[in-house]
């Protein structure tokens, strides 16, 4: 059975996505203009591509179903690939990866990725997904024997992991060190520790909005600080930051956590626009509701009913958060992934 991509979009950036998906495959390219396809077929063809051509109209959703049927009728349909420019994408009913898993190894293995926050949840899922793809691992954590754990689990040996206390600025920097003592250099800092302690305002509990404060802004801080320095001499390098969707949206019990979220994607942005010299790049993430233990950290009685409420009915897996830093990591050098907010299909705020 013949492998066929359906290609909507025929200009330089289309035919450029035909390229990296590779041969192998057939490629039925459809534009709006018959001309503009054929001089794509020409010239890919040209190249050894194996292609036919068809006319569309992305605006009319029955010109779009022909075309899939049409696709269908040449052989099995992989997905449906637009170039970036056209408008009511809305209406293609599918997309296939642009990256095959060779690609996305290529472009991790051998990457030296320091971790914080690494012993449960995001971080631990993060080094579960890229211990796999090749990527050098240095997780960082305050449960050393979860750590432990995980390192003899993934094969990473006992010097792959060191206890870190992110509200300690010099055991984050000991950390990234280690990294750079280990491996000659750090490509990838992901500042993950996080706690979402939240509560109402009227509950008073001044303790956690310290804790807050000391480890979602300051521990992010402190993981810069400890890494800029390497990245800017070799003028090169990855700084990831995990925010929220609560730092773009806040809630009821949520107001300091939100505000530390909010600070993170302020000092990001700050930070992308100072390390443009030094061809560093910078990554926000901000996941929605993933089935972590950061509820548990809520002591607030009300919030903590809602906040669970909310995680056993939408919450999706860990990896799903891992899968997005895999993406961010694997771009090519000259790709920059600034922002990524996601969320289960199911959550709607």
């Amino acid at each position: 059975m013949t492998n066929v991509i359906v290609l909507v979009g025929t200009g330089s950036i289309g035919q450029a996505i035909a390229r990296r998906v590779g041969a192998g495959k057939h490629f039925l390219l459809a534009d709006l203009r018959q001309e503009n396809a054929d001089a794509a077929a020409k010239t890919l063809g040209e190249a050894g591509f194996d292609v036919s051509t068809a006319t569309v109209d992305v605006s009319s959703r029955a010109s779009v179903e022909a075309l899939v049927q049409n696709a269908t009728s040449i052989g099995d349909v992989l997905g449906v690939i637009q170039d970036g420019w056209r408008r009511d994408r809305g209406l293609l009913v599918r997309r296939t990866r642009t990256e095959t898993g060779e690609e996305v190894t290529q472009n991790i293995k051998d990457k030296v990725v320091v971790i914080t926050g690494a012993s449960s949840g995001l971080g631990e899922a993060t080094a579960r997904h890229l211990a796999p793809l090749g990527a050098k691992l240095i997780l960082g954590a305050r449960r050393i024997d979860r750590l432990q754990a995980l390192a003899r689990e993934l094969s990473l040996g006992q010097d792959a992991v060191v206890q870190t206390d992110v509200t300690q600025r010099e055991q984050v920097k000991r950390l990234v060190d280690h990294a750079v003592q280990a491996h000659g250099r750090i490509d990838v800092l992901i500042n993950n520790a996080g706690l979402m302690p939240q509560s109402l305002f009227e509950q008073g509990k001044v303790d956690e909005w310290d804790r807050m404060i000391d480890v979602n802004i300051k521990g992010v801080l402190y993981g810069i600080a400890a890494a800029l320095p390497y990245m800017k001499e070799r003028k090169s390098g990855h700084i990831i930051n995990v925010s929220s969707v609560a730092g773009h949206k806040v809630g009821p019990g949520s107001g300091v956590y939100a505000a530390t979220k909010y600070a993170v994607r302020a000092l990001s942005e700050g930070l992308r626009q100072e390390v443009k010299p030094y061809n560093i790049r910078t990554t926000i993430i901000s996941p929605g509701a993933v089935a972590t233990e950061l509820p548990n950290t809520i002591t607030d009685t009300e919030v903590a009913k809602r906040v669970r409420g909310l995680y056993e009915q939408v919450a999706i897996p860990a990896d799903s958060f891992a899968r997005v830093v895999a993406f961010a990591i694997s771009q090519p050098e000259d790709v920059d992934i600034n922002e990524i907010l996601f969320r289960p299909t199911r959550q709607e705020y």
